[in-house]
């Protein structure tokens, strides 16, 4: 099977390492993890993607803001008590529909829409810190789609 990434030759790329070096393009997903440590926990380590998050294309679907809300609510986090409201977002998504399922399975039925919704908008960037989406970083960039922690696409980027 083919990558969507393509090198700067036009050929499929050679690495993982290739691939990484490559320039960006398409939609970036943010999973709740991420939304947390940016608005929640204020982590350091996302700092940079605070501020340059107004010029990406970052998407999320109805459900993708609903599953923020709806784990803020649950009181489950450090600090966060039950019922607590979701810090209001200075940067809104562009919203988009829900996806038809993505060829992968996530084990975490919760997260399967994110694979969904990224493998639909290929080519497309997820940044997450959920092992149970991370694992499928090989597979899903062989279709196009970028799997990866936030620091690591912030590193590749030369933003930190």
């Amino acid at each position: 099977m083919q990558s969507r990434h393509l090198s700067k030759t036009g050929s499929p790329p050679a690495s993982w390492t290739e691939v990484q070096t490559l320039s960006w393009q398409g939609p970036v997903l943010l999973d709740t993890h991420v939304l947390f440590d940016l608005w929640v926990f204020r982590d350091p380590r996302v700092e940079v993607l605070a501020q340059r998050l107004p010029g990406l294309d970052w998407v999320a679907t109805p459900a993708m803001l609903e599953e923020w809300t709806h784990v803020l609510a649950r009181g489950r986090l450090p600090g966060c008590p039950v019922g607590a409201t979701p810090p209001e977002m200075p940067w809104r998504p562009r919203l988009v529909a829900e996806s038809p399922r993505a060829p992968w399975r996530c084990r975490d039925a919760d997260d399967q829409k994110f694979l969904d919704t990224a493998h639909a908008l290929r080519p497309a960037w997820l940044w997450s810190r959920d092992r149970a989406l991370l694992a499928h970083r090989r597979r899903a960039l062989a279709l196009g789609v970028t799997i990866e922690t936030p620091e690591s696409g912030l590193q590749r980027l030369g933003w930190t």
